[in-house]
């Protein structure tokens, strides 16, 4: 089932939903708030649409962590959608919209079309960084996602699968499928890099809190506006070690699997981005 997440604001209401694969996070649309009853009936209408009642809710904390006037309105609303039926759940969302905003100036949109894809913007990133913390969506809701997904016209000349299957009863489940539809697996890609430095690259990212610039723990003031950046919660070495801990659990043991398979194709992912991607090119024939 997928899950809608809300920016709420005083004026705007930015609405993402993740795709049918619960992997990756889209802008729906902007709410313009019309009075409360007004702006429930239009979350219901998508929620409906997407045939989910799993709702996401961006809190706006305050730096420090605690909690203003603004992030008590998103739980009076959340409330109010709760005693519908809803499943409700929240996501820190400090900073989003200044990142929003500042990928919006980097595409030099005007002020006036911002306003009308900020807040759908930032409930994106919301999502993403929500899905990005760790946990799995089960084996099989996935896939029945994903089979319904490959008997669409459009996959018929190939397809790539990111991040799928993820664990080993996918693996085999992919594998049936692909068998009934007489098209097997031509390869299995593993970027390959240490868990030590996929954790110092996440946990070294910084962002503005001007701009919503994201560089690197070196940048001691945003190198665009001069501002302050800061380390976002979801680039914790907690949480990233958490998301390293699913990996191996779930997901590490289809190195084995296709191995086995002789599908296994193998890239050093510790080396600069340009040689990595060339050679996943020479891998895969493209």
């Amino acid at each position: 089932m997928r899950v809608v997440c809300l920016d709420v604001g005083e004026r705007r209401i930015g609405v993402a939903v993740t795709d049918a694969l619960d992997l990756t996070a889209q802008g729906v649309e902007t709410i313009w708030c019309a009075g409360l009853e007004h702006d429930l009936a239009r979350v219901r209408e998508i929620c409906a649409q997407y045939a989910t009642n799993r709702l996401l809710l961006g809190l706006p904390r305050n730096m420090d962590g605690s909690e203003g006037f603004q992030a008590q309105r998103v739980r009076r609303f959340a409330e109010k959608l709760a005693a519908g039926g809803f499943e409700i759940r929240f996501q820190d969302e400090r900073m989003t919209t200044k990142q929003a905003t500042g990928v919006l100036l980097e595409a030099d949109m005007r002020r006036g079309k911002r306003k009308n894809v900020v807040d759908m913007l930032a409930a994106t990133y919301i999502l993403q960084s929500f899905m990005d913390a760790g946990d799995l969506v089960p084996d099989d809701v996935i896939i029945g996602l994903v089979t319904e997904r490959l008997g669409e016209p459009d996959t018929e000349k190939g397809f790539i699968l990111d991040g799928f299957p993820r664990t080993s009863a996918q693996a085999v489940a992919l594998d049936a499928e692909l068998s009934k539809l007489g098209r097997p697996l031509s390869a299995a890609l593993l970027i390959d890099v240490d868990s030590e430095v996929i954790v110092k690259r996440l946990t070294s990212r910084r962002m503005c809190k001007d701009c919503g610039f994201i560089g690197s723990e070196a940048n001691a003031q945003c190198p665009k506006c001069g501002g302050e950046m800061y380390q976002r919660d979801d680039d914790n070495e907690a949480t990233v070690r958490n998301r390293l801990d699913v990996y191996e659990k779930s997901t590490s043991p289809l190195i084995d699997y296709y191995r086995g398979c002789d599908l296994l194709v193998s890239i050093d992912g510790d080396r600069d981005p340009n040689v990595v991607y060339a050679d996943v090119k020479k891998a895969l024939e493209l």
